[in-house]
């Protein structure tokens, strides 16, 4: 498979510059030829496995039906000979939950706000049988209006699946080291030991991000990797209250809910 090159035209697509890079793939904003759109094109990095990558691009379609104003809308998938699988999706404008978080916290209000459309927005993929498993501030845009985002439905939760008998290969191979560092503070505890998820894993990691939205911190921020899996797996999040004096208890109670070590008693779905 080539590289795509800026300016090259795949399919009726044709490529204008790069968004962004990771682990499985190159994102490109792109002009849709036929509907005169931009969009964004996802190629995808698949190891050699067949069976990985039919599973991959069948949960893309899947995500593909979801239609929600707080989900990145996928148009479709592609496979192409010359540059390999690719997901068109949605270009959203607006920067990312990561990037505005740099200036600092939230107010409460806004923070709730964006917490409750990304509560929704899983409400319908749960309802759907699609878990994300890769929420964080990098996947979430915030559109110039102030709507949330939640982009890579279908591709991100690839990255740490419930290992299957015939999944153990699959799931070594989509996840890079690189990738299990960048995601691992708002994974749940289940997801990190590398046990079954569900919908409830999902709601843990928006307990993350809606913390770090109220805080100004991760709710289990540590020096290394290690630790922070310690704090993760052992050690309850300190009250958001405590970190931002003043800040209404119904805050504090909302985070702990979401926050529950056992998948049992926590807050038990979005649907």
């Amino acid at each position: 498979m080539t590289r795509p090159a800026l300016g090259s035209q795949v399919s009726h697509y044709r490529l204008e510059r790069v968004l962004g890079a990771g682990g499985m793939g190159e994102v490109f904003l792109a002009r849709d030829l036929t509907l005169d759109r931009l969009v964004a094109i996802k190629f995808l990095i698949t190891p050699g496995d067949e069976h990985a990558r039919r599973r991959l691009l069948s949960e893309a379609r899947s995500a593909a039906a979801l239609d929600h104003p707080s989900i990145c809308t996928i148009h479709e998938v592609v496979t192409d000979d010359a540059c390999g699988d690719f997901i068109v999706m949605q270009h959203v404008e607006g920067e990312t939950l990561a990037h505005r978080l740099r200036q600092g916290r939230l107010p409460p209000t806004e923070a709730l706000a964006i917490a409750s459309a990304l509560f929704h927005a899983l409400a319908a993929a749960h309802r759907a049988g699609i878990i994300h498993r890769d929420i964080k501030p990098q996947n979430i845009v915030l559109t110039p209006s102030g709507q949330p985002k939640l982009l890579d439905f279908g591709i991100a939760k690839r990255l740490l699946k419930e290992p299957g008998p015939d999944d153990a290969t699959t799931t070594s191979k989509l996840t890079g080291e690189g990738d299990v560092v960048g995601t691992a503070a708002y994974m749940s505890p289940e997801q990190i030991q590398g046990r079954p998820v569900d919908a409830r894993s999902d709601l843990f990691s928006l307990g993350c991000v809606l913390y770090e939205c109220l805080a100004g911190v991760r709710p289990f921020a540590a020096a290394s990797r290690a630790e922070a899996i310690g704090q993760l797996l052992h050690v309850d999040a300190p009250a958001p209250s405590s970190v931002v004096p003043g800040l209404a208890p119904t805050y504090d109670a909302l985070c702990a809910d979401l926050l529950r070590k056992s998948p049992a008693e926590r807050f038990q779905s979005a649907d």
